[in-house]
């Protein structure tokens, strides 16, 4: 990451920008597992304190993925669904589109008990705010919710309030006109994440390195 930031300061061709914006989002998935691993030993250990401040911490990794992401063009959602609406010549068939657009790069499916679940899950800009964030609150606030109460996670309930509260309303009900124009520059976005959390990342590499695996922005108890 560091050598393609300093690159940068001398390349700005489009296929760079892109490399440039997907290693970024590939760091920022690295950091979510560590201070979400975090998270989980503060569960563990009944640290409602911890749990709350890994999980505010989360929340900026996920506003800072969504930020970078939307720099560049290959990351925007909109033109997903623009791309599937240009077939759509009826309100209804309007509906339909978006509905379908939304739902195969989220849950894919309505059937729980399908391996496909999630299985052409999206990271990009407007899935991040829109879909895995709102996800993550619901996860955020059983987790807490359990700790005040005293009780373990209920992962019927859990199943419910994320299909209820983040997944219904992102392929059903939400009519959001998603951006086709990229926001902010990445190159200079880029450098501020990198100052933000360069630093931590040596301390991360040397403590998890023999433990490395691949982790999207899904919850998880293991």
């Amino acid at each position: 990451w560091e050598l393609l930031v300093d690159a940068s300061n001398e390349i700005d061709s489009d296929l760079f920008r892109y490399d440039l914006v997907d290693i970024t989002k590939e760091v920022l998935q690295y950091k979510f597992l560590s201070v979400y691993t975090q998270f989980m030993s503060a569960y563990n250990q009944s640290d409602l304190y911890g749990v709350s401040t890994q999980a505010a911490i989360l929340v900026d990794i996920l506003s800072d993925t969504e930020l970078v992401l939307a720099s560049d063009r290959r990351f925007l959602l909109g033109n997903w669904i623009r791309d599937a609406l240009q077939f759509a010549k009826t309100e209804e068939s309007i509906h339909f589109y978006n509905f379908n657009a939304k739902l195969q790069v989220s849950i894919w499916g309505n059937n729980y008990t399908l391996d496909l679940y999630d299985y052409a899950n999206k990271f990009w800009s407007g899935m991040i705010q829109n879909y895995y964030a709102q996800r993550w609150y619901v996860f955020f606030d059983v987790v807490i919710q359990s700790l005040i109460q005293g009780h373990p996670i209920d992962s019927n309930l859990l199943g419910e309030r994320l299909f209820l509260e983040a997944e219904l309303p992102f392929f059903m009900l939400d009519i959001k006109n998603y951006p086709t124009n990229t926001q902010g520059d990445s190159i200079m976005i880029v450098h501020q994440l990198f100052n933000k959390y360069h630093l931590s990342f040596n301390d991360i590499y040397f403590k998890e390195k023999s433990t490395r695996k691949t982790f999207s922005f899904k919850y998880h108890f293991d």
